[in-house]
C-alpha cells in the first residue's frame, strides 16, 4: 500500500472534460467508459508511486514525492486512455509544500493545483513553472503567464509535450475585471459551489453576513468558478466609497459604458447592458441598499442575460433574491488559514502536534471569523500561539463578562480592539488617520495627509509598512504607483478611532486640500502628453475626490470645494463615467460659490451631471446661468457653451441658435486669451458650421482648431479636431475626410477616448461606403459593427451601411435599419441626412414590401443576436468576394 508523501508533494489532478453532457448523451456507454477509465488512471498513479487521495466522480487527486514521477504517471495515463471513445481527460501537475492530514492534503498548493486543471483542455497536461525546473529532461511547451481562477498573481504554465490546444481558459482570456487577491483563497469549497449552484438557478443571489466573515472573497471566488458561464464577463463594482446617487455610475463606469447623446447614465447603462449575458458583483451593498435594489430591478428587468451577486449585511429584497449566509469557518478551514498566515507572517512559524491544538482552540475562540484570525495570525512573528491565545481570552473575557457565547460581532470587534491595542502610539496615529481615504491612497498622498508637526513623512512611511505586516493595512501593488487601504471593516472602526482622539476635522481638513491641489494637477494632466497617466490616476482617486469637495461644502471651505469642482473641464463628455461632473454638483452648493473665479465652470460641469441623469430642463438652467456669469466678468468657461450646443434640439428653427452659442464662446474664448479653450470652442464651432452645410467656413475653423491642438500637444483636443476636419470635409473632399476621421479613430484608442473614437468610426464608416474601395468598405463595416458590440455608448449606429448597398447586400440595410429604430440615436443633421441616402437606395432595389420584411426581421431579433448575424454575414460576404477574385 502507498503512504501519503508529505512536506513537498508534487500533484496530480486530472478532470474527464464534458462529462455531464456525455453521460446525458450516451448514458448506457458512458457507464462502462468511465469505469475502464478510472481502472487505467488509478494503474498509471499505482505504477508511478502515487498516492490516490481524491478518487471517483470524473477525475483523480494524487500525490507523488518526485516530479519525474508525477510526469511519467501523467504521460502513461493519456497514452492508456488515448483509445476509449468519448474520454478526454485534462490534468495539472503542481510542487508545493502542504499540510497532510488523516490522509488528505491542504495549503495554496493544492487549491493552485486544481484551477490550473481548470484552464486546460481534453488531452492537456499543464504543469506550473516550479514543477517544470524539477523535469528538465521532457519536453515542455511554454504557454506563458496565465491568471488562474484563484485571483492569484498571474503564474506561468508550461504544457507537457508540444500539441497544439486552444488557449488556456483562464482569466486573461475572458472579459472581466475580478482583481488580483494579494493573499491566497482558503477553504469554503463546499460553500463556493454552493453560491456558483444558486447563480446557475436564480439571477439575484446576495451573500449576507457582519463585516470580516468574508462575503467578498467568497463572491470573488464563486465569480471566478463561474466566469467561462458568461460571454460578456464577470465584472466587480466596488460600492463601499459610493453614495446613493452615483450607484448607476459606479456601475457604468466599471463597464465601460459611454453616454448616448442626449441620454442619461441610466438610460445608457441599461441599454449597454440590455442585449448582454454577464455577471455583475455588486460588493458591500448595505449602506446603498435602497438604490442598489431598484437598480438590479430595473436592470433584471431590461436585461435578461444578467445575473447579479451581491454582497451585504442584509438582503436587498428584491423579489427574486436568493439569500446565502456566509457562514464562519468550520475548525479545519479556520485552521488552515490561521496557519497559512501565520507562515507569511513568520517563515519560522512551525506547526507540531500541541500547537495543532492551541491553534484549533483559538480560531474556536475567534468564533471562525476570517477577518479576526488574519489579525492574529499577523502576530504570529511577536507572539507564541499560547500567547495569542492567552490574550484573546483575556480580551474576550473583559468583553463578555466571562460568558462563553460570543457573537460573531463581538468576537469581530474584540479582534480588531485587541490588535488596536498592541500598536504602539506612532502605529494608533497613523491608523486612525488613514481612516479619511476612500480606496485607500498613494504613499505619497499618505505622508503628505498624515504627517504633521509631530510626525514626519519618513515615520509615516514606517509606520505604514508596519501595519502592512500586521494585516491592518493592504499594499496593492498593480497600479503604476502602489496603494495602501484598509478593509472597510477595519476602516470603519478606524474613523471612530479617529474621532475620538480629537483630531478628525484636522486631518479631513489636510486630506481636502491636499486632494484639491491634486484635482488642479489632474485636471492639467489630462491636457497633456501625459493624458493616460492622469487618467489613471484620477480614476484611483476619484471617490477620495468626493468626499474632499463634500468636506469642503460641510466645512465652507469655499475655495476647496470649487477647486475641485471645476478643475476638470469638458473630462465629462470626454470620459462621462469618471464622476467629474458629480463633483461640480457637489461644489457648487458651497457657500460663497458665485464670487469664485471658477463660478462658471462649475456651474457648467454641474449642469452637465444633472443632465447626464436625464434633467435637461435643469441642465440648461445651470448652463445658460453658467453662460450669463461669464457675460457678467467671470471666468471663461467652454464647456457651458459646448454642453448648451449638445443638449440643443436638432430642428431647423434651433440651427441659428446653436450657431450663435458657438460663435459666442469662441469669441469669448479668444478674449480670454485661453488657447486650450479656444481650440475645443473652435472644433465644436467647426462641427457646427459643418452640420448646416457651411463646408468652407467648417473647414477654415477644423483646420486652424488642429494647428492650434498639436501646437499645444494635448491629445484630447487633436483628437476633437481630426473629428471635425473629416466632418467639414466629408462632401467636398471624401478622401481627405477618410484620412483624418482614420487619424482621429486611432489617436482617441490610443488614449482611451471611445466617445471620440466611436464617433469617428461612425462617420468613417460612411464615407467608406461612398468613396472608398468596396472591400474596405465592407471591413470598415465589420469594425464598426465589432466595435459597437464592444463599447456601447455609440452603440447601434446606422450609419455606414452604404458599404451594403456597395455589394449588393440591401437587405443588410433593411436589416440594420428594422434592428435600430428604436435605439438609434439622432445625432445631427448631417449625419440622419447621410443615413437617409443609404436607405433611399436599399428601398428602390428591393421594393416597399421586401425592404419592410427586412425591416420587421431586424427589429425581431435583440442588439447581441443581431450583432453576431451581421457578423456573420458581412464574414461571407467577405469570403464571396475573396473567392470571386481568385477566379
Amino acid at each position: 500500500m502507498t503512504l501519503a508523501p508529505s512536506g513537498t508533494v508534487t500533484f496530480l489532478f486530472t478532470d474527464l472534460e464534458g462529462s455531464t453532457r456525455l453521460w446525458e448523451e450516451r448514458p448506457d456507454e458512458m457507464g462502462s467508459s468511465l469505469a475502464e477509465h478510472d481502472e487505467r488512471v488509478k494503474a498509471a498513479i499505482a505504477a508511478h508511486g502515487g498516492y490516490v487521495f481524491s478518487p471517483g466522480g470524473d477525475g483523480f487527486g494524487a500525490a507523488f514525492r518526485t516530479a519525474a514521477d508525477d510526469a511519467a504517471a501523467a504521460l502513461q495515463a493519456q497514452a492508456d486512455i488515448a483509445d476509449l471513445p468519448d474520454i478526454s481527460v485534462r490534468m495539472a501537475i503542481n510542487t508545493g509544500e502542504v499540510e497532510e492530514r488523516d490522509g488528505n492534503y491542504f495549503g495554496p498548493p493544492v487549491n493552485r493545483t486544481a484551477r490550473l486543471m481548470a484552464a486546460g483542455h481534453g488531452g492537456q497536461v499543464l504543469i506550473s513553472a516550479v514543477t517544470a525546473e524539477l523535469v528538465p529532461g521532457l519536453a515542455l511547451r511554454n504557454l506563458g503567464e496565465h491568471r488562474l481562477r484563484d485571483l492569484g498573481t498571474p503564474m506561468l504554465v508550461w504544457q507537457l509535450g508540444t500539441d497544439e490546444f486552444p488557449p488556456l481558459m483562464t482569466l486573461d482570456a475572458l472579459p472581466g475585471n475580478l482583481p488580483v487577491q494579494l493573499t491566497s483563497f482558503v477553504g469554503r469549497d463546499a460553500d463556493v459551489n454552493a453560491v456558483a449552484e444558486l447563480l446557475a438557478e436564480h439571477r439575484l443571489v446576495t451573500l449576507t453576513g457582519v463585516g470580516g466573515v468574508g462575503k467578498t472573497r467568497l463572491a470573488l471566488q464563486a465569480a471566478a468558478n463561474v466566469v467561462d458561464g458568461f460571454a460578456d464577463g464577470v465584472w466587480l463594482v466596488e460600492l463601499a466609497p459610493i453614495d446613493r446617487t452615483r450607484v448607476v455610475e459606479a456601475i457604468a463606469r466599471v463597464l465601460g459604458v459611454e453616454i448616448g447623446h442626449g441620454a442619461s447614465v441610466e438610460a445608457s447603462l441599461l441599454d449597454a447592458v440590455g442585449p448582454r449575458h454577464l455577471l455583475l458583483v455588486l460588493d458591500n451593498c448595505e449602506h446603498v441598499v435602497r438604490e442598489v435594489r431598484r437598480v438590479a430591478e430595473e436592470l433584471l428587468r431590461t436585461a435578461p442575460g444578467l445575473s447579479i451577486l451581491a454582497t451585504s449585511r442584509e438582503g436587498l429584497r428584491v423579489a427574486s433574491e436568493q439569500l446565502f449566509s456566509v457562514p464562519s469557518l468550520d475548525d479545519d478551514e479556520a485552521s488552515q488559514l490561521f496557519i497559512e498566515r501565520a507562515r507569511a507572517s513568520d517563515s519560522r512559524f512551525v506547526l507540531d502536534a500541541s500547537v495543532a491544538r492551541v491553534v484549533t482552540e483559538l480560531c474556536a475562540r475567534l468564533d471562525g471569523v476570517p477577518l479576526a484570525i488574519e489579525l492574529a495570525a499577523a502576530r504570529a512573528r511577536m507572539f507564541s500561539v499560547a500567547e495569542l491565545a492567552g490574550r484573546v481570552e483575556q480580551r474576550f473575557r473583559l468583553l463578555t463578562g466571562g460568558r462563553g457565547d460570543i457573537e460573531r460581532h463581538q468576537t469581530l470587534r474584540a479582534a480588531i480592539d485587541w490588535s488596536y491595542d498592541l500598536l504602539d502610539e506612532p502605529e494608533r496615529l497613523v491608523f486612525a488617520r488613514m481612516s479619511v481615504f476612500a480606496g485607500g491612497g498613494t504613499l505619497n498622498a499618505l505622508e503628505a495627509i498624515v504627517a504633521d508637526d509631530d510626525m514626519s513623512a519618513d515615520v509615516v512611511f514606517d509606520v505604514v509598512a508596519s501595519l502592512v505586516d500586521k494585516s491592518l493595512v493592504l499594499a496593492d501593488r498593480s497600479h503604476a504607483e502602489s496603494r495602501y487601504e484598509m478593509q472597510e471593516t477595519i476602516r470603519q472602526y478606524a474613523q471612530e478611532r479617529l474621532v475620538e482622539s480629537g483630531e478628525a476635522e484636522a486631518v479631513r481638513a489636510r486630506h481636502a486640500r491636499w486632494f484639491a491641489d491634486f484635482a488642479r494637477r489632474a485636471g492639467r494632466g489630462l491636457y497633456s502628453t501625459d493624458e493616460l497617466a492622469w487618467d489613471e490616476r484620477l480614476r484611483s482617486e476619484i471617490d477620495n475626490l468626493q468626499i474632499a469637495v463634500a468636506w469642503g461644502v460641510g466645512a465652507g471651505e469655499t475655495d476647496v470645494a470649487m477647486r475641485i469642482g471645476g478643475s476638470f473641464p469638458r473630462q465629462a463628455t470626454v470620459r462621462p463615467l469618471l464622476g467629474t461632473a458629480h463633483l461640480a454638483e457637489i461644489a457648487i452648493n458651497v457657500e460663497g460659490a458665485d464670487a469664485h473665479p471658477a463660478y462658471a465652470r462649475v456651474l457648467a460641469e454641474a449642469g452637465w451631471a444633472v443632465a447626464s441623469r436625464g434633467d435637461r430642463v435643469a441642465a440648461r438652467e445651470l448652463l445658460e446661468a453658467s453662460v450669463a456669469a461669464q457675460r457678467a466678468g467671470a471666468r471663461f468657461a467652454a464647456a457651458a457653451f459646448i454642453y448648451l450646443i449638445t443638449l440643443a434640439s436638432w430642428d431647423n428653427e434651433a440651427a441659428n441658435r446653436r450657431l450663435q452659442i458657438a460663435r459666442e464662446g469662441l469669441a469669448l474664448a479668444e478674449a480670454s486669451g485661453d488657447l486650450v479653450a479656444t481650440t475645443g470652442l473652435r472644433s465644436a464651432y467647426s462641427s457646427m458650421l459643418a452640420i448646416y452645410g457651411r463646408q468652407s467656413e467648417a473647414q477654415e475653423q477644423a483646420q486652424q482648431a488642429l494647428d492650434d491642438a498639436r501646437a499645444l500637444r494635448m491629445p484630447v483636443l487633436e483628437v476633437a479636431a481630426l473629428f471635425s476636419v473629416g466632418e467639414s470635409k466629408i462632401r467636398s473632399d471624401p478622401h481627405g475626410a477618410m484620412a483624418a476621421l482614420l487619424a482621429s479613430l486611432e489617436l482617441g484608442r490610443l488614449h482611451h477616448n471611445q466617445s471620440e473614437a466611436g464617433a469617428a468610426l461612425a462617420l468613417l464608416a460612411y464615407v467608406e461606403a461612398r468613396q472608398g474601395d468596396a472591400r474596405q468598405a465592407v471591413e470598415a463595416m465589420r469594425e464598426k459593427t465589432d466595435w459597437e458590440m464592444r463599447n456601447r455608448g455609440y452603440a447601434r449606429l446606422p450609419y455606414g451601411t452604404g458599404a451594403f448597398n456597395r455589394v449588393g447586400r440591401h437587405d443588410l440595410v433593411a436589416l440594420c435599419d428594422g434592428n435600430m429604430l428604436d435605439t438609434a440615436m439622432q445625432v445631427s443633421p448631417l449625419f440622419d441626412e447621410l443615413h437617409k441616402e443609404e436607405i433611399a437606395e436599399a428601398r428602390h432595389v428591393l421594393g416597399d414590401g421586401r425592404f419592410e420584411h427586412f425591416v420587421e426581421r431586424g427589429a425581431a431579433l435583440s442588439a447581441e443576436d443581431f450583432g453576431t448575424m451581421l457578423l456573420r454575414e458581412i464574414d461571407a460576404t467577405l469570403a464571396e468576394m475573396d473567392e470571386a477574385t481568385s477566379e
